[in-house]
């Protein structure tokens, strides 16, 4: 019994010895130009993908690192990340380092829209425009118009029946109607909008959405009437050569069900897409 006592007791004691060798390295994020804290900033340590996040006022700390020398990289938004080598890092130490960051110029690239019935970079157009792109619509799970607009400043949407006949407006314009008014929409050029000016967005498929183009502002010069708060565009995928197909099927509460099917391709310069959708259900009545 003895024996065992005195092995355990050398175990909790080994234990503790490894346990203690560890330090921690703490510091700040400064701007190089105006010698002011970087917040939300990223600081990682590439050996053990420990990490921290700069507070307000520009310092971090990251604690229970194991000694040795360690690589610190630094991220953040809108600057040239910085990296510090060969950090020590001491038993029961703490490690101070300082990363000063340069502004990094950004050059975007440039976007061409078609919601201005001529093409136009966005540079070059006076009124408020936003692009979203294939790859935001598939992160956002943007189902129909009204999950794809709902992150644009200004845009207000209302699921007024549960299904693809969504209520949209621009800066609350016509928002109390029961149906959308006073917005043009396009689905690759083409108009949805009904010559009254009431659009059913029913028609618009997000599933073959390439882009969806945003431009807020009167544009009844170059549309009409229809376009007098602003301009919604879709742009579909464009055919690629040979055959391809597609279905999907999803469904939820109150028996609603929704299934789409897509067929298009091309060859030798002709190209086609036929699809359609299906949706239904048993409708909700919350009081």
């Amino acid at each position: 019994m003895k024996k065992h006592i005195i092995s355990l007791c050398f175990l909790l004691f080994a234990f503790t010895v490894i346990a203690q060798k560890v330090g921690n390295l703490n510091g700040t994020v400064l701007d190089i130009e105006t010698g002011k804290g970087i917040p939300n900033s990223e600081i990682i340590i590439i050996e053990t993908n420990q990490g921290a996040v700069v507070s307000e006022n520009g310092d971090f700390t990251i604690k229970n690192i194991k000694e040795g020398s360690y690589t610190i990289y630094s991220h953040a938004l809108g600057y040239i990340n910085d990296t510090l080598k060969n950090i020590r890092i001491e038993e029961g130490k703490s490690t101070k380092v300082s990363f000063l960051m340069k502004i990094s110029n950004i050059k975007l690239d440039e976007v061409t829209i078609s919601a201005t019935k001529i093409n136009k970079t966005i540079d070059k157009i006076g009124s408020p425009v936003y692009v979203i792109s294939r790859k935001e619509i598939e992160r956002t799970e943007g189902r129909n118009i009204e999950e794809v607009l709902i992150r644009i400043p200004g845009v207000f949407t209302e699921d007024r029946y549960h299904n693809e006949t969504n209520l949209v407006s621009f800066r609350g314009v016509g928002l109390h109607t029961h149906v959308t008014r006073g917005i043009l929409v396009l689905v690759d050029g083409v108009s949805l909008t009904q010559a009254m000016g009431r659009t059913d967005f029913e028609g618009v498929d997000m599933e073959n959405a390439e882009k969806v183009e945003i431009l807020k502002g009167p544009v009844s010069a170059l549309y009409g009437p229809n376009g007098i708060t602003g301009v919604i565009n879709v742009v579909e995928k464009e055919p690629k050569e040979g055959i391809h197909s597609k279905v999907k099927a999803s469904f939820g509460s109150y028996n609603s069900m929704t299934l789409s099917a897509d067929l298009n391709g091309g060859k030798d310069g002709f190209k086609y897409l036929i699809k359609g959708k299906h949706f239904n259900t048993d409708g909700y009545l919350d009081r």
